[in-house]
């Protein structure tokens, strides 16, 4: 596949992101939370997805606003570190 056809296809998808690529993020997000408080941490850093990098900006940023909106109704404070990089908290301070 060419750069360009590709490009357009992961344009395409970004407008198109469905509520299963969302929960499939929240889902992987949840067993790494699950993963790390086992650990005893309070926060952790989600790499969620690969995506070539000319393709990063139109479909990840979105794909990680929409995850991290669905993290924060779930309690956790979330920050989009870039566009595949998600920072998760879950224990605020005092």
């Amino acid at each position: 596949m060419e750069a360009r056809s590709a490009f357009a296809l992961a344009k395409v998808r970004s407008k198109n992101l469905s509520d299963r690529d969302v929960k499939a993020v929240v889902e992987y997000a949840t067993r790494k939370i699950a993963l790390a408080a086992t650990l005893g941490h309070t926060d952790t850093i989600c790499d969620f997805i690969a995506v070539p990098e000319f393709a990063q900006e139109c479909f990840s940023r979105k794909l990680a606003e929409m995850a991290g909106a669905e993290l924060v109704k779930a309690g956790y404070y979330v920050a989009i570190l870039g566009p595949s990089t998600i920072y998760i908290s879950w224990e605020m301070s005092a």
